[in-house]
């Protein structure tokens, strides 16, 4: 395994995407299962052209999959040629006012780019969380990888503390919270006419130390990579704290809900986002 990770790692960014492509074809008919829940989430958020939208989603996957083997490679150099920042001075000026941030991020475009990049940009301290890989070598492979430049990595299970300490030391917490998840760590909330389960770390979190989230994703889009950012969420201090932390959430999936309409075959669409919805006091699946 290590040498098929060095194989990759040694491959310019454009044979990695040759590659990624390649394999998202044949993975469009070998997993049926997965293109099966591809086509159903394309139902659920209102794709018309199913086929299209979800082949171009396991090649967009595959290509976001081979990224992992380039982050190393992310310098000045890459951003300038390749990165277009929509709003960089406001973006510039909220980190500037604000000692710690959320960066909440999705599966869709570069999404293993955008903390690199953002650290890079706005030269601030970054911390990521993401989940733990069942295959040991991988999720060692990946955890190396994803700590690029200096970038704090950490696992979503018991992080609660350490993010904490984080936060007041200024740092940006970058995440990725378009996942389902399980009941006992969840809020449910509407995302796309269903009421779903939402990990509530990251909104309970931003009530209690008063710090904004802020929506940011990177979209491949002309041969360049787009930093897209949405106006920052500002959790309520008032009231019930499970209500605001319900509408911290429903405000991520809005924002989910926008970006996905616009790039939907650039979403992760193989995940049974799905598979926990709320009917009253029943939880049920979709697919």
């Amino acid at each position: 395994m290590e040498a098929l990770f060095k194989f990759f790692q040694n491959r310019d960014l454009t044979t990695l995407y040759r590659y990624g492509n390649f394999l998202g074809n044949i993975a469009y008919y070998v997993l049926r299962g997965r293109r099966r829940v591809a086509e159903r989430n394309c139902e659920i958020i209102g794709i018309k052209d199913i086929k299209k939208v979800v082949k171009e989603s396991f090649k967009n996957t595959f290509c976001s999959f081979m990224e992992i083997f380039y982050l190393h490679k992310v310098d000045n150099e890459f951003i300038l040629n390749n990165v277009i920042i929509e709003n960089e001075d406001k973006i510039r000026k909220l980190l500037e006012k604000y000692k710690s941030v959320f960066v909440v991020s999705a599966h869709i475009g570069s999404w293993e780019f955008t903390p690199v990049i953002f650290k890079k940009v706005f030269k601030i301290n970054t911390a990521i969380v993401g989940r733990r890989i069942k295959n040991k070598k991988i999720d060692d492979f990946i955890k190396k990888q994803r700590s690029a430049d200096g970038i704090k990595y950490f696992t979503h299970r018991d992080v609660a503390l350490e993010l904490s300490k984080l936060v007041d030391e200024g740092y940006a917490i970058g995440t990725l919270l378009d996942h389902s998840a399980l009941s006992k760590d969840s809020v449910y909330v509407d995302f796309f006419g269903l009421k779903t389960s939402f990990i509530a770390g990251v909104p309970l979190l931003s009530l209690r130390k008063k710090i904004p989230i802020l929506p940011i994703f990177l979209i491949r889009e002309d041969g360049y990579y787009k930093m897209i950012d949405y106006p920052p969420i500002f959790p309520e201090r008032n009231g019930n704290i499970k209500e605001n932390m319900e509408k911290v959430a429903r405000k991520i999936n809005e924002v989910y809900e926008d970006i996905i309409r616009k790039y939907p075959e650039q979403w992760y669409l193989i995940h049974k986002r799905f598979k926990r919805v709320r009917d009253g006091e029943e939880t049920r699946s979709v697919y």
